[in-house]
């Protein structure tokens, strides 16, 4: 685990396996450090089932993150503690954004950031994560009702969440789910294919306390291991540290922790080793509105996925 690695990926969730597969598969040693479990290949037979049924919405791996709203309320920011992150647990929905926004980022200089020199990377994502629509006889009555309805109310159908020309609408989105119903995640879309390669390594269990810098530069990562015995957090050296940790774990990450947290220990101080002033700005979560209905007895139910 101590040998030097050319890139160490902090983070096995939805962005960090295709990082990860990216440099692997361009010929590097990769090192990907997930802090949830890694359950393996899509066909070990280790997986939970409720991490691939697409039917639901599981918690069973929720980093547990609250917070409170600005009314008072109590908030849950669900993250997946798994390998392939959010992607393991969520709706398996996939959309890719409106063209403007994209646009308006490389006017302010992001280059390679437009619509049209995006578009081919949408669409090789779409192809590795098997992307697919609903066929009509697979939708509910219920679904198709409610998107009448807003159309009846001057909203626009969408039928293409994959275009970057839409306007606001309403419609059914392509998903990554399986004919069976699998939720399909990044770790099966993009790491299966490279664990045998020799060129890809992926610990999970692992947590990373802390970025090595020397000189200004990322030298490598402070990481304490599933059993939690060490006294002191393990050092992994990697030519390039790639943070792929999430909104929250990333800037966690970029703490230099003075005392790690251990087992019944106090909380760690940290120190900042590296600060942004976007740090904690401008954060959203995707509105999301739950609603329960009895469906008739003999309404005919076909797969979730299908």
């Amino acid at each position: 685990m101590l040998n030097r690695f050319d890139v160490v990926v902090v983070g096995g969730g939805t962005a960090g396996c295709a990082v990860a597969a990216r440099l692997a598969g361009s010929g590097r040693k990769v090192l990907v450090l997930e802090a949830g479990p890694d359950y393996g290949h899509a066909s070990s037979g280790r997986w939970p089932a409720d991490l691939l049924s697409a039917a639901t919405i599981p918690s069973s791996h929720d980093w547990g993150y609250r917070g409170t709203g600005a009314g008072g309320q109590r908030l849950e920011f669900e993250r997946c503690r798994v390998i392939g992150g959010c992607s393991t647990h969520n709706g398996a929905t996939q959309n890719v954004g409106w063209g403007g926004d994209y646009d308006r980022w490389a006017a302010t200089g992001l280059i390679g950031w437009s619509s049209s020199e995006l578009e081919p990377f949408f669409e090789l994502a779409g192809k590795a994560l098997n992307l697919r629509n609903y066929r009509d006889e697979q939708l509910q009555p219920l679904q198709t009702a409610f998107v009448a309805a807003v159309v009846d109310q001057g909203l626009e159908e969408c039928n293409d969440f994959l275009s970057m020309n839409g306007s606001a609408g309403v419609g059914y989105s392509p998903v990554s789910i399986t004919d069976g119903g699998t939720r399909y995640n990044t770790a099966f879309a993009y790491l299966d294919d490279l664990r045998e390669s020799g060129r890809l390594t992926v610990l999970g269990g692992v947590e990373v306390t802390g970025i090595r810098l020397e000189q200004g530069r990322a030298v490598g990562v402070y990481v304490y291991t599933p059993d939690r015995t060490a006294p002191e957090p393990a050092l992994v050296y990697a030519d390039s540290v790639v943070l792929s940790a999430g909104a929250y774990g990333t800037p966690s990450c970029c703490c230099d922790r003075v005392s790690a947290p251990r087992v019944n220990s106090p909380e760690s101080v940290c120190r900042c080793n590296a600060t942004f002033p976007a740090w904690g700005k401008g954060c959203r979560i995707i509105p999301r509105c739950n609603s329960n209905t009895p469906l008739p007895v003999n309404l005919p139910m076909p797969s979730r996925n299908s």
